[in-house]
């Protein structure tokens, strides 16, 4: 991926169930040269949200309890270039319902069953975050288009102008 922009763009998010899991996920990401915030909680999490992410990492524990609408309101308030990837580590051997819900309504969803090996789960971070970095990508051309449309507008409306000016004289 380029370098350049917000380095938070590049970074996971992550919720994990304890402290401890916490601080191993950020030792593994950031041995693989992967930026990542912990999050005590999901509120914390949403406050994140409100600066760039990469993508973001969560047990679907999470999810309960009024964890999936909140995200779902987050997902559905996103701007139209954007798709964050979310990655949700379930238990291994269930079907949950909550993490098929997760996929129907959250949008870009991961399932990874847990326990999960380590070049697994790196594997799908560098992929989520790939992904957003596309995203990235394709806002920034958007910008560039409205800038361009801007200034073509602006011409346009100079040289009507001076059109307009020496039709009256």
């Amino acid at each position: 991926m380029a370098s350049g922009g917000d380095a938070r763009e590049r970074r996971v998010l992550l919720l994990t169930p304890t402290q401890r899991d916490g601080e191993l996920s950020r030792a593994m990401l950031a041995e693989a040269g992967i930026d990542s915030r912990l999050c005590r909680d999901l509120p914390a999490l949403l406050a994140e949200l409100e600066a760039p992410a990469g993508a973001v990492m969560l047990p679907e524990e999470a999810l309960a309890e009024g964890g999936m609408e909140a995200l779902r309101r987050w997902t559905e308030a996103q701007p139209p270039w954007s798709d964050l990837p979310l990655i949700v580590l379930v238990r291994g051997g269930a079907n949950s319902g909550l993490a098929e819900a997760a996929t129907r309504s959250l949008g870009n969803v991961t399932l990874l069953e847990r326990p999960i090996r380590v070049a697994t789960l790196l594997s799908a971070v560098r992929s989520a975050l790939r992904a957003r970095w596309r995203q990235y990508q394709t806002r920034e051309h958007l910008r560039e288009r409205l800038r361009s449309n801007e200034l073509l507008e602006s011409r346009v409306a100079e040289r009507t102008a001076v059109a307009e000016q020496r039709a009256a004289q």
